[in-house]
């Protein structure tokens, strides 16, 4: 039997992403509330948050990708932008508006 290690709550709406960042020393996820989160796993504590968008224009997150030995993910939003940021700093790397719906995976 299996038993909850950690419980990470500080979203304040649906989850669409979670997983392994940072070759697997962090947990990253993603929600509909406009934020990412890295969170420390042992501690079940926030490292930083990303807002997709400014805070005062939340925009879903609707996907993400941690790069596999980098320290970079790709996430997607609901205005169809592709955006790049920094795993251990959260800082936006770069934004891609390419798409004319939400990127969804």
């Amino acid at each position: 039997e299996g038993s909850v290690m950690q419980i990470f709550s500080a979203h304040s709406a649906s989850v669409s992403y979670g997983g392994f960042a940072n070759g697997g020393r962090s947990v990253i996820t993603a929600s509909e509330d406009g934020t990412i989160r890295l969170w420390n796993p042992r501690a079940g504590t926030v490292e930083h948050c990303t807002h997709a968008s400014p805070p005062h224009e939340p925009e879903a997150v609707t996907c993400l990708a941690p790069h596999p030995s980098q320290a970079v993910y790709l996430f997607g939003v609901e205005s169809g932008a592709v955006k790049i940021a920094h795993a251990e700093s959260g800082k936006l790397l770069a934004s891609l508006p390419a798409h004319e719906d939400s990127v969804e995976a």
